[in-house]
């Protein structure tokens, strides 16, 4: 007797047509499986869907980690791929500037691999950290990036995202 795998007896099962339209019952057994499996994967997929939260064309951003206040700020404005940007970041922990951490943007693009870029700013005092860097041209011709600033202060990191939309 010829051994055949599960797909294959399945599929030589599913070729013998049934009278209801004539159509075989492979059409009507993996047709709606595949659509079922479309739908979870479109579902899944729809589900990672990710919005700015930072219109840095508008100006700075804010957002807080704890106690950690971070002031996110991209110029020229507006903010074009392929062209070098100013970054600039104000840190403030409890109302007072923070003078004594390291502090790095790391860029990504939410479900894609770009590679590593990495921004690292130097302080300039009271509080605010400033370096130059370049946002690439996503392939896909995605414009949503996001910048997490990375905070490093007595021994600690803390990560800060911002997401925002590039022309």
């Amino acid at each position: 007797m010829e051994r055949r795998s599960w797909i294959s007896r399945t599929l030589h099962s599913a070729r013998r047509t049934d009278h209801s339209c004539g159509r075989t019952r492979a059409y009507r057994t993996f047709v709606p499986a595949i659509a079922l499996l479309l739908l979870i994967a479109g579902t899944a997929h729809a589900g990672e869907a990710v919005r700015p939260d930072c219109r840095i064309d508008e100006g700075s951003c804010r957002a807080a980690k704890g106690t950690l206040l971070v002031t996110f700020e991209l110029l020229p404005r507006p903010v074009k791929v392929m062209r070098e940007l100013a970054f600039a970041v104000t840190l403030q922990d409890k109302g007072t500037q923070v003078t004594d951490a390291s502090v790095a943007v790391e860029l990504t693009m939410p479900g894609m691999v770009m590679g590593k870029n990495t921004v690292i700013l130097l302080s300039k005092g009271g509080g605010i950290y400033e370096g130059k860097g370049v946002i690439v041209r996503c392939p896909s011709g995605s414009r949503l990036w996001r910048a997490n600033v990375n905070v490093r202060r007595g021994g600690k990191t803390a990560a800060v995202p911002f997401l925002f939309e590039v022309q």
